[in-house]
C-alpha cells in the first residue's frame, strides 16, 4: 500500500527483487564510483556482489564469497572516495577487508544511464552461476570480543585514486575501534590506534563526518545515545560529545551530503527520527579544554507517527534536479520493522523533514537497510529478513 502526502506524481515504484541471499539480507552498499554495482551481505555468511547486465536488463549477482567468515556478515562499506575496498563485519567477532580489481569489471564502468530494468516485480536469482572474482580479501581485522555490529571508512576526499586509510568497528563488546591502513593501495595491513570505551551498551553503528575538516567519527548505540569521537593527539580518540533525545536504542545516522555556511544536518533513528543541526560555536566562545569540539548540536524535529514499529536505518542523499538544473533535492529514506518504506524532502529553508511518500507491505518482513545510488536520480535499494533485496525507482 502506497500513501503520498505531496503532488500525485510522487511514487515508488518496484523495478526488481533479488533472491540471490539463502537468509536474512543485513546491508547493501552501492558502489561510489560505478553506477550499476553494489555489494550485500546477510545471515547466510555470505559477500555477494551484484551488477546490471544490458543484455538481460535486470541486476545480476556476479559473485558469492563464502568461507571468510563463520557467522552472519552485518554491514559491508566501500573505501571513499573511489571503492578501491570493501570491509565487512561479522558476529564471528572479525571484520574483513577485501580490494577490488578494477580490470574484471568489464561493462560496469561504462554504464551511465538510469537502468533499464524490465522485468518489473519479478523474483529474480542469477541462474547462471557467473563468477567474476572481482573482490579478494586481504585482511582480517581481530580484536571485539564478540559480535562485531558495523564498519565505516573515513573519506579522504583525494582527487586522485586514493581512499581514505580510517576505518571504524564497533560491536556487542561496547567499543569503538579505529583502524589505519599501512597501504592504502594494497589494504594488506592495518594497526588498531584507538579503542573508544564510553558507551554503556552494545554499539550498532558508527558512520565517519563526510564533511568535516578533520576526522570526526559518530557512533548509535543500545545505550539510547550517539556518540563523536576526535583525534586529540597521538592517535587518541576520545569522546567530544554524547546525543541524547531518543527514547531507546538508535539505530543508525545519516548526514546530508551538503555542507553550506558552516551547517551540517544529520538525522538519526530508533523509536523515533530525529532531525538535527550541527553548527560551529563562535570563536567568542570559552573552550574550556581544548580537547573538546568546537560544535554543537540542536535537535531540530522529531517524529513519533511515520512507522508503528521500530526504525531501523536511514539514508539521505542529494540529487540535481530532473527538470530544473539549479534546483537540489534533498531526500531521506528510511525503513523500519513495520516493513514498510518512507521517503521524506528536507527543506534547508525551514529545516524541516516533509513526507513525501510511505509504502507499506514493502517487504515481508522488518527490513534491514536501505541506499540511495548516488549516481542515479531515485535508485534505491531495501534488503530485508524475507531474504530479498528489492531496487525501486522514486519519481519526484
Amino acid at each position: 500500500m502506497i500513501h503520498n502526502n505531496h503532488a500525485s506524481s510522487v511514487a515508488l515504484t518496484l523495478l526488481q527483487t533479488l533472491s540471490d541471499h539463502e537468509d536474512t539480507v543485513w546491508s547493501i552498499a552501492w558502489h561510489p564510483k560505478y553506477p550499476t554495482l553494489f555489494a550485500s551481505c546477510g545471515s547466510d555468511k555470505t559477500l555477494k556482489l551484484f551488477q546490471y547486465d544490458s543484455n538481460r536488463n535486470s541486476f545480476q549477482c556476479i559473485d558469492n564469497y563464502e568461507g571468510n567468515h563463520n557467522r552472519t556478515i552485518r554491514r559491508v562499506a566501500w573505501s571513499l572516495p573511489n571503492g578501491n575496498a570493501l570491509a565487512c563485519s561479522s558476529f564471528d567477532g572479525t571484520a574483513s577487508v577485501w580490494v577490488l580489481s578494477k580490470n574484471k569489471l568489464g561493462n560496469v564502468q561504462q554504464q551511465q544511464q538510469f537502468p533499464n530494468i524490465v522485468n518489473n516485480n519479478i523474483v529474480n536469482k542469477n541462474q547462471g552461476n557467473l563468477s567474476y572474482n572481482v573482490l579478494k580479501c586481504v585482511s582480517t581485522l581481530e580484536g571485539h570480543e564478540n559480535e562485531v555490529k558495523a564498519v565505516a571508512w573515513h573519506n579522504s576526499k583525494n582527487k586522485d585514486e586514493m581512499d581514505g586509510t580510517l576505518l571504524a568497528t564497533c560491536g556487542r563488546d561496547k567499543t569503538v575501534w579505529i583502524w589505519d591502513a599501512i597501504d592504502q593501495i594494497t589494504f594488506n595491513d592495518f594497526d588498531c590506534i584507538s579503542v573508544c570505551s564510553g558507551h554503556t551498551q552494545d554499539v550498532k553503528y558508527v558512520l565517519f563526518h563526510p564533511n568535516s575538516s578533520y576526522p570526526l567519527l559518530f557512533s548509535t548505540s543500545y545505550d539510547d545515545t550517539i556518540r563523536v569521537w576526535k583525534e586529540v593527539e597521538d592517535g587518541e580518540w576520545l569522546c567530544v560529545n554524547i546525543l541524547r533525545g531518543h527514547s531507546g536504542t538508535v539505530w543508525c545516522l545519516a548526514f546530508e551530503p551538503i555542507y553550506q555556511n558552516e551547517v551540517q544536518y544529520l538525522v538519526s533513528v530508533g523509536e523515533e527520527i530525529i532531525l538535527w543541526k550541527e553548527e560551529k560555536l563562535s570563536n567568542d566562545d570559552d573552550m574550556q579544554d581544548e580537547e573538546l569540539s568546537n560544535l554543537k548540536y540542536t535537535q531540530l524535529q522529531l517524529i513519533n507517527d511515520v512507522h508503528e514499529r521500530t526504525i531501523y536505518f536511514v539514508d539521505w542523499c542529494t540529487y540535481q534536479h530532473p527538470t530544473n538544473n539549479n534546483e537540489i533535492v534533498s531526500l531521506v529514506a528510511i525503513v523500519s520493522g513495520d516493513n514498510s518504506i518512507s521517503i521524506f524532502e528536507f527543506s534547508r529553508s525551514e529545516e524541516k523533514l516533509k513526507l513525501l511518500t510511505k509504502v507499506e507491505k514493502a517487504h515481508d518482513s522488518d527490513i534491514n537497510a536501505c541506499c540511495w545510488n548516488p549516481h542515479f536520480f531515485g535508485l534505491l535499494s531495501t534488503c530485508s529478513d524475507d531474504g530479498t533485496i528489492k531496487l525501486w525507482k522514486f519519481v519526484y
